[in-house]
């Protein structure tokens, strides 16, 4: 400032402290001078403190006793305090037991204290809001919180879904619908070339083995010939391929890598579950904004919201109801960790505000504590002091600390339990397949017992009328067309008994194929029908070997040349020739 040529008065506002100078004319001046910092030193003055020591990692008890006070509060107040000179006393909790609520028209807790000029400062976490401007006054921010929940870690699903995790249950359904289609169609254009497909007869459940086959990695060696079906089967394959690919890579990285249980991310899923909320009593403004929140997710939440009076059974409520607790961010981790649980927490949070020291309304030293304030947090003190607190909190609480990437071996052998559902499916495999048989065993004696009736029925001679007769034999011949054959069929000429199945542990003969054939010759109506029917039984065995083979109508031709061959054999068996008796 430059000379003063006359009497003058000067008004000087710096950062809330006013000052009136009268300044006599011809005195030069300078700005330092004009405005000198007057609280240097405190003279060994006592500051009291409103705090409550419950406020990680500001200030909260160093172990059970309660004896010692730790926190940043504490480092910093320690450093202005030698540079000041000062010394200030700290109170473990407010005497109201709130934090700092607007309650009947008067403030509580730290604020309280402050308003009613009791105390002189307090450095807890107390959140700059526009109503509390009015009654104290503030330093500069010395960090942004927020208030988030908490909730136990869900246990992880076990393992044995693995034989569902692959797909989503939509997916399931879509891939099932897409088989009962596809299985219907694709039966409707093999039916009259069902050789390769069935072993017997004809029917749907067949269709479906057939073509699940390719979703479960099992290969084909022909395809019907039947128009339309090749096309059909490369489409149906290049999806089963991509699906049977999908399922095993999803599944080897589900056994492998276990899937982290789902968890709670936003504040309306965490609105929206069957959670409740517990919050400690201690007088803090968000209860109220939650109930008075235009927001109706907010609004819902405050529904959910339960206010334990008693702070040290939050945990039991917590964990016992399987609830969220919600605290500020700073503290969460405190709360949390005496309770010894596997917590996480919700990632979007609420009402975030800066954190100030808070002073009585009118305090002349607040620039002096923001000048100090300042250089701790450009500097980076503030940060690591408050780093440290959490990392030696975490220490004693038993919690590992690393830093870096982890150098550990996370290979590990599976387990029966990695490997279970392979046993269920099993499991579930031999349940059906032991009902089937017993449903089966029980319906052969149910139907062998009519079969029997009916033959002892129709043994009876003193039965007259025709139209009895007639209803008895119709029904005879009904049941001896739906059951199996009981009486042994005629020999053939050089062949025995005919075999409705090909067996053995061998691939067929000539006169294994001619003993079916001839079993067929009983029942069918024409020569190629049956010739067909026999070349599908061979086609099934010479498919289990893998041995590439001719197409079934070569097939049907040279059992129907072998056939002609044999029918003159055994027409010129009586004949003395020797080349009869040679290609016998």
């Amino acid at each position: 400032m430059g000379t003063a040529s006359s009497s003058l008065v000067q008004f000087e506002w710096r950062l809330g402290l006013r000052r009136v100078l009268i300044l006599p004319p011809g005195i030069p001046l300078t700005r330092q001078q004009l405005l000198t910092d007057r609280f240097t030193d405190f003279g060994g003055r006592t500051l009291e403190m409103a705090t409550w020591v419950a406020d990680f990692p500001i200030l909260y008890w160093s172990d059970s006793t309660n004896a010692t006070a730790i926190g940043t509060g504490i480092i910093m107040m320690d450093l202005l305090g030698s540079r000041l000179n000062f010394t200030y006393t700290i109170q473990p909790v407010p005497p109201d037991g709130q934090w700092a609520d607007y309650i009947n028209g008067s403030w509580t807790g730290l604020l309280g204290q402050l308003v009613r000029r009791e105390k002189d400062l307090t450095f807890n976490n107390v959140g700059i809001l526009h109503d509390r401007l009015e009654v104290v006054d503030f330093s500069i921010p010395v960090k942004t919180d927020a208030f988030s929940a908490a909730l136990r870690v869900p246990p992880p699903p076990p393992r044995w879904h693995a034989m569902f995790y692959p797909f989503t249950t939509i997916t399931w359904i879509a891939l099932a619908a897409t088989c009962i289609i596809t299985t219907l169609f694709f039966h409707i254009l093999i039916f009259k070339d069902s050789s390769v497909v069935y072993n017997h007869k004809a029917d749907v459940v067949s269709t479906l083995v057939w073509m699940v086959r390719a979703l479960l990695r099992q290969s084909v060696t022909r395809i019907p010939s039947s128009p339309g079906t090749q096309p059909f089967l490369v489409c149906w394959w290049l999806v089963s391929l991509v699906l049977a690919a999908s399922f095993v890579s999803n599944i080897i990285a589900y056994i492998t890598v276990p899937a982290a249980p789902k968890k709670i991310k936003t504040m309306k899923e965490l609105a929206d579950s069957k959670h409740p909320l517990y919050m400690g009593d201690y007088g803090i403004f968000v209860p109220e904004y939650l109930a008075t929140s235009p927001d109706p997710v907010y609004r819902r939440l405050s529904q959910k919201l339960n206010i334990i009076e008693n702070y040290n059974e939050l945990g039991l409520y917590v964990l016992g109801n399987d609830g969220a607790f919600i605290e500020s961010t700073d503290y969460m981790e405190y709360g949390v960790g005496q309770w010894h649980a596997d917590m996480y927490y919700v990632e979007e949070m609420m009402y975030p505000h800066q954190r100030a020291w808070v002073f009585q309304k009118g305090t002349p030293w607040v620039a002096t504590f923001n000048w100090y304030l300042e250089r701790m947090i450009e500097s980076g003190l503030a940060g690591r002091w408050r780093a440290e607190e959490i990392t030696k909190y975490r220490k004693t609480q038993g919690r590992v600390v690393t830093r870096g990437p982890s150098t550990g071996d996370s290979r590990r052998p599976l387990s029966l339990e990695d490997l279970q559902s392979a046993f269920y499916i099993l499991g579930i495999g031999v349940v059906m397949s032991t009902l089937t048989l017993s449903a089966e065993i029980v319906a052969k004696k149910s139907s062998c017992h009519m079969l029997r009736c009916f033959q002892l029925l129709g043994d009876i001679s003193s039965l007259q009328g025709t139209a009895l007769q007639g209803r008895l034999l119709a029904c005879s011949s009904w049941v001896s067309s739906v059951m199996p054959m009981t009486r042994s069929s005629p020999e053939v000429w050089l062949l025995g008994k005919p075999k409705k199945d090909i067996l053995g542990a061998r691939l067929p003969t000539n006169a294994d194929v001619l003993r079916n054939f001839m079993f067929h010759h009983q029942n069918g109506p024409t020569i190629s029908r049956r010739a067909k029917r026999t070349i599908g039984k061979v086609m099934v065995i010479w498919d289990k070997t893998c041995i590439p083979t001719q197409g079934v109508d070569s097939g049907i031709r040279k059992l129907q040349k072998l056939h002609k061959e044999f029918s003159v054999l055994k027409n010129n068996r009586s004949l003395p020739k020797p080349g009869y008796r040679v290609k016998e």
